[in-house]
């Protein structure tokens, strides 16, 4: 019997044994048999899991060229992208912004790469648009706060990173960059 579902269920058994160029093939198989989001996703994780990261790249980018508002396949590719492919990053939070553009995660994510890549300003942009919509959530605050010091205004970010901490925050970043800001200022 050949059946997508079997390839899938061989799949995700080879994946819990790590076995992973068998994943590989069984969702190959049954990406073949039925290109849908889901088969996909477990060939993209299989090929990413076995080392073979721009096949899995493909893979996404792939299911993206026939459905341009799939928002789902957009973030995962987002965060499939390594830290120094940080552009392709950017692109896709950006589309992710431009469909949903009170997106939280995505004005979040994409505020922080651009800050990672060295758009200060645009990442400031994005930031403050976050901040707009969830001034409570230590993440936005978190990503805020860094981006407000890298920028150059220490007095708005002692506020932000302070709150960032009184909410729960230990990232190291965060407690370098309110000792950054404060330190600026005397």
């Amino acid at each position: 019997i050949e059946h997508q579902l079997i390839d899938s269920v061989t799949g995700r058994i080879a994946l819990l044994e790590k076995n992973y160029e068998q994943a590989v093939e069984s969702f190959s198989s049954a990406y073949d048999k039925k290109q849908s989001d889901g088969n996909a996703i477990q060939l993209a994780q299989s090929l990413k899991f076995n080392g073979q990261q721009q096949e899995a790249e493909r893979v996404l980018e792939n299911l993206l060229e026939k459905d341009t508002n799939n928002l789902k396949i957009r973030f995962l590719l987002a965060e499939l992208y390594s830290s120094e492919n940080r552009s392709k990053r950017i692109a896709q939070y950006q589309a992710i912004v431009d469909i949903v553009p009170e997106s939280l995660l995505a004005l979040n994510n994409l505020a922080w790469n651009q800050y990672e890549n060295g758009q200060i300003t645009m990442a400031l942009t994005n930031a403050k648009q976050a901040y707009s919509l969830a001034a409570d959530n230590r993440a936005i605050l978190e990503t805020y706060g860094v981006i407000l010091v890298a920028a150059g205004k220490y007095n708005e970010s002692i506020k932000i990173l302070e709150e960032a901490i009184s909410k729960g925050s230990s990232d190291a970043q965060v407690k370098a960059s309110l000792v950054e800001a404060k330190a600026s200022l005397k």
